[in-house]
């Protein structure tokens, strides 16, 4: 039976620091690259949201064609609308600012 003074140490337990670093930089990769796919949902669920609303204001705006005749001069009140979204009747056309 071996000595217990021969026998190699046993290493404390832990991670180095150099250990610690990789697994920091792989955990922050793994971040950086998940983030662009996050935010391409949240996009996609925000368009998806206004074409909601724009599908519900459509609606009343022809409901209302078919009890009055005509058109709403602006949005009805009963059109509701995500958080965030603001809808308007009124169409604006961007002007260029630069070029003929």
């Amino acid at each position: 039976m071996p000595r217990l003074s021969t026998l190699r140490p046993i290493r404390d337990r832990g991670f180095s620091f150099i250990e610690l670093l990789a697994y920091m930089a792989i955990a922050a990769l793994l971040i950086l690259a998940a983030i662009p796919q996050f935010n391409a949902y949240r996009d996609k669920a925000a368009v998806s949201n206004l074409q909601s609303d724009l599908r519900n204001a459509a609606t009343d705006m022809e409901a209302n064609v078919t009890a009055d005749g005509t058109y709403p001069a602006s949005l009805p009140s009963s059109v509701r609308v995500s958080r965030g979204v603001q809808l308007s009747s009124r169409v604006t056309c961007p002007t260029p600012t630069n070029g003929p």
